[in-house]
């Protein structure tokens, strides 16, 4: 996923569906995502920034976690193909997970909700296996 692009919300919104490029996005997930007939999810996300210097528990590497802006930056939606272990279970891809998004828009604007990100990859964090910078307080950078 190296060939992503850094554009920003505004950007992307911007930009003309046949220029997109590649975008990865941090969002929190607002909603239970919803089965689609092509064996994709439906999912709204809250856009967060990632903070590069992660909040640790303590001193050791093992209590450091994967760190967002507690402040959302926009909505937006996301067609995710999602993986069977994501799907049940304690760690499914929920309300509240984080998930960093590989996709490039379709050019279809949720008028409530942003543009719609077409995904080829993601990566998912289960409720408390990240953190956000509202945890600074209690937790050593």
């Amino acid at each position: 996923m190296e060939r992503a692009t850094e554009l920003s919300y505004e950007e992307v919104r911007r930009t003309r569906p046949e220029e997109q490029p590649l975008v990865g996005w941090f969002g929190v997930v607002l909603e239970p995502p919803v089965a689609q007939d092509d064996g994709r999810a439906r999912v709204l996300l809250s856009l967060r920034a990632h903070q590069d210097r992660h909040l640790c528990g303590d001193e050791s590497g093992d209590s450091c976690r994967v760190t967002v802006s507690d402040r959302e930056i926009g909505r937006f939606v996301a067609l995710i193909p999602m993986r069977e272990e994501d799907r049940a279970g304690a760690r499914r891809l929920w309300t509240g997970s984080l998930v960093k998004v590989y996709g490039v828009a379709t050019g279809e604007e949720d008028t409530e909700n942003g543009p719609v990100l077409g995904a080829e990859w993601y990566r998912h964090w289960p409720p408390h296996y990240y953190v956000t910078t509202a945890a600074a307080g209690r937790m050593r950078r």
